[in-house]
C-alpha cells in the first residue's frame, strides 16, 4: 500500500492524473487505506478537480470499510469552497463534529475558508 500510495502522490505532483487514477483503480490486490484515499482526494484539489475530488470522498464516505480523518476533510473543505458547495461544506463540518475531530489550526482554517469562499 506504500507504494501505490507514493506513486499516486508523485504522479498527481507531475500532473499526470490519469495514471494516478489507474494506480487508484487498477492495482490488484491492494487494500486501500485513508492515506489511500488522502492522496487521490488531495491530489484531485492540487489539481484543481475539485467535482473528482468530492466525488471520491462521498466513494470513501460509503461502504468502503474506512473512516476519514482530520486530512480527508481538510481536502473535501478546501474543495467545497473552491468550487462554492456550501451545503455539501456544512454537512462536512458536521461530519467533522459527530467525528469528534479535533479542530486544530487546519482543520480550523480550512473551515473558515470553506465559509468565506461560499460568502458566509
Amino acid at each position: 500500500v506504500f507504494v501505490q500510495n507514493a506513486l499516486i502522490s508523485m504522479y498527481f505532483q507531475c500532473g499526470i492524473v490519469e495514471l494516478a487514477l489507474r494506480v487508484f483503480d487498477i492495482v490488484p490486490g491492494l487494500v486501500r487505506d485513508v492515506v489511500t484515499w488522502n492522496s487521490m482526494i488531495s491530489g484531485y484539489v492540487q489539481s484543481d478537480c475539485c467535482d473528482k475530488a468530492l466525488k471520491v470522498f462521498g466513494e470513501l464516505l460509503g461502504d468502503c470499510g474506512v473512516r476519514p480523518n482530520e486530512v480527508t476533510v481538510v481536502s473535501a473543505l478546501t474543495a467545497c469552497g473552491r468550487i462554492g458547495l456550501l451545503d455539501l461544506g456544512r454537512k462536512i463540518h458536521v461530519l467533522c463534529l459527530v467525528s469528534g475531530f479535533i479542530v486544530d489550526v487546519y482543520l480550523g482554517s480550512s473551515l473558515i475558508d470553506m465559509y468565506v469562499k461560499c460568502g458566509q
